[in-house]
């Protein structure tokens, strides 16, 4: 089960990456044309600064999955190196658990930003609910990474993914 789990976060991964890369590419191409549209024309494209804020939020709220899921953040390893044995199991669970019960609290909150997020970005006429909602996407499939972490801690599965997802 954990590796059919896995291979759906790997796939979530990928398509992530593509998504990031695309909403960079767009965000530096929209901004190079209005540059230039701006030094040849003396007035910029109006709505390349509010996009751009957007595709910031964006490439913001799906890179947090991808560097947690590529293990390319701040790990426990210093920490959990010191220990061996149930103690390092214990210490991991603690940190498991902690970032659990944040993403809980930002989840449970989900729907109450969402119903509070109500209207339109100006200029782009993009909802605002779609600027948040790569947040919770990302926070939902870090909970599911996080579950199968803390299921592997204590069932014997691959001890230490601190070094990076092999998809």
């Amino acid at each position: 089960m954990l590796r059919g789990v896995d291979v759906f976060l790997s796939a979530c991964d990928r398509v992530a990456i593509v998504a990031a890369n695309a909403v960079l590419i767009v965000m530096v191409a929209a901004n190079l044309v209005t540059m230039l549209v701006r030094e040849v024309a003396g007035k910029g494209i109006v709505h390349v600064y509010p996009m751009t804020m957007v595709g910031f939020a964006w490439l913001v709220f799906i890179g947090f999955y991808i560097v947690y899921r590529r293990r390319a953040d701040v790990v426990m390893a210093v920490l959990t190196s010191r220990f061996r044995g149930l103690a390092e199991r214990l210490v991991r669970t603690a940190a498991a658990l902690a970032g659990l019960l944040l993403l809980a609290v930002i989840l449970r909150e989900a729907p109450r930003v969402m119903d509070l997020s109500r209207g339109i970005v100006e200029i782009v006429e993009l909802p605002k609910r779609w600027v948040i909602a790569p947040l919770f996407v990302s926070c939902a499939l870090l909970m599911l990474d996080g579950l199968t972490g803390l299921l592997r801690i204590w069932g014997g599965g691959a001890a230490d993914r601190s070094k990076g997802v092999q998809p």
